[in-house]
């Protein structure tokens, strides 16, 4: 049903209005059991932070509270039901994350009616429709920093996101600390300026740089597992590699020399996967990367990695004759080594569209990116994992005239066609952010707010609860509490555009994007 007297985002599956109110006063307290205690505290402290009120924390089954209890049951993870009585309200889930997201959804409903400190009395039954609710942040081609990345987690678990997909590496910046090979800091995360042209001109002369130490990586992790968030580091295989082999020339087919790319595209020079010291190199770097990211997962790229240099590598020649496969099965042949090696660690690999090639392993989650959704409704259909990112039509940094509010909100993950029955397949969506024209907060909150609402709901509500109109009353809404933390948004009148514009803006997609909440945003020069 319609959610007209709460802006709630993402809509929850049930929803029930009931008679009277709940008053929330410092008398009220919250009343948890072990297991919630996390989800508790998170209440309390933002609580006091949004509303000035603050709460006792207890365990005693008193009226006048807030009680959360975790309990065995047959329901889903994630799941969770929340009533709001005149006397007392109620929070069971099956889990401790559905609790987390029961008290992200009290929040708003507190926040909405702060003045009043009055919660409508409520039934809600909810749980999410897919369990990968993702978005991607690009750091490679610019760095943002601790600071807006515990930001975009507070707005992720606000609304129900559970991962975040971290590209940390690419041809313009190597953004992590791996001690092995210090190189990759020293060398790798500095370019000498940017072009902000995909035409070859010269870069504006201003150095970029910045890094994350593995303190920092440990601090960012934790911080995204107090909200239920699991962090997905990417490290680039074969391509997308510039600056790792500006630090490490000896990985490369022709041995550099290599300077970090200053400008965007797509580049020649890749990993010489026929060299094993590319793969201690790798094995060296997985090593340290699945030691600081304690989640299931790593991504390991795979996409736009043109084989010239391995079609013209003595030891690429040699090594495809050996093995007696094509040269471009040598990438399906290493990424499958590093799938291996992945596995010893209890981690799983994701691979961009390219990687699927006959041979891949089966346990590789496909990300797939490109237009041939027959591709990956195949993926899905011979039994493959497949997190659904169509580039035209849930990438955030294309503009809102190709993607729009409404035109990422009435997106369907599902394929058409694919059998019902082996639909779990596919794991989620998730919304790529690349960052090659987001060098500032500024533009960061242009072209994620409010659009990561709309994936936050196609993630979560069910496909015929769809209704635009409704969706962006809600998200209006939600505005004040973007406002209250100084969170920037593009404004209601370009959130949405008509078919024209769409199509037009497919023609100049490569173009520099430059806007900003109050307009157009000038180059850095």
């Amino acid at each position: 049903m319609k959610n007209e007297a709460l802006h709630l985002i993402p809509i929850p599956a049930h929803f029930e209005r009931l008679p009277g109110f709940f008053q929330i006063t410092d008398q009220t307290s919250i009343d948890t059991d072990e297991v919630s205690s996390q989800a508790a505290n998170f209440l309390r402290s933002t609580i006091l932070a949004e509303c000035k009120i603050e709460l006792t924390l207890q365990k005693e089954n008193t009226n006048n509270a807030i009680h959360l209890r975790v309990l065995p049951s047959t329901a889903e993870n994630e799941s969770y039901t929340l009533t709001i009585r005149p006397n007392r309200v109620e929070i069971t889930s099956a889990d401790p994350t559905g609790a987390f997201y029961a008290v992200q959804t009290l929040l708003q409903i507190i926040f909405q009616n702060r003045e009043r400190k009055e919660l409508p009395c409520l039934n809600i039954e909810d749980a999410p429709r897919f369990h990968w609710r993702a978005l991607m942040l690009d750091e490679a081609r610019h760095f943002q920093g601790m600071q807006v990345v515990k930001r975009i987690l507070d707005v992720m678990a606000r609304f129900k996101m559970n991962v975040f997909h971290w590209h940390l590496t690419d041809d313009q910046g190597w953004r992590i600390e791996i001690k092995r090979y210090p190189r990759l800091i020293s060398v790798g995360s500095k370019r000498a300026g940017t072009t902000y042209s995909h035409k070859s001109q010269p870069h504006n002369h201003i150095p970029h740089n910045g890094f994350y130490t593995q303190s920092e990586i440990r601090e960012i992790v934790q911080y995204a597992a107090e909200r239920q968030i699991t962090i997905v580091p990417e490290i680039e295989f074969p391509g997308h590699s510039t600056a790792a082999l500006a630090a490490y020339p000896e990985n490369s087919c022709t041995g550099g020399p290599f300077d970090v790319a200053t400008g965007w595209g797509i580049f020649s020079e890749l990993y010489c996967p026929s060299k094993e010291s590319t793969f201690s190199f790798f094995q060296n770097v997985l090593s340290e990367i699945t030691t600081l990211f304690p989640g299931e997962y790593v991504h390991i790229g795979g996409d736009e990695a043109p084989m010239k240099r391995w079609k013209k590598c003595p030891d690429c020649l040699q090594k495809s004759s050996a093995l007696g496969i094509d040269i471009r099965d040598l990438r399906t042949w290493f990424t499958n080594r590093l799938v291996y090696f992945l596995r010893t660690h209890q981690k799983r690999a994701i691979g961009w569209s390219e990687v699927l090639r006959p041979g891949l392993e089966r346990d590789v989650i496909l990300q797939h990116w490109l237009p041939q959704k027959n591709k990956g409704a195949k993926a899905v259909q011979e039994g493959r994992s497949v997190i659904v990112s169509p580039y035209l039509d849930v990438y955030l940094d294309h503009s809102y005239d190709l993607i729009s509010l409404r035109h990422l909100y009435l997106f369907n993950p599902v394929y058409k066609n694919v059998d019902p029955t082996i639909a779990q397949s596919i794991l989620g969506m998730e919304a790529p952010l690349w960052s090659e024209y987001v060098w500032d907060r500024r533009r960061l909150d242009y072209q994620l707010f409010p659009r990561l609402l709309a994936c936050a709901e196609v993630g979560w509500s069910l496909a015929d609860q769809k209704d635009y109109a409704d969706f962006e009353s809600r998200v209006k809404g939600m505005l004040r509490w973007f406002d209250m933390h100084q969170i920037g948004y593009a404004p209601p009148a370009e959130w949405d555009s008509p078919s024209w514009k769409r199509l037009a803006a497919f023609f100049k997609i490569r173009q520099p994007k430059t806007r900003i909440p109050t307009g157009n945003l000038p180059l850095p020069q």
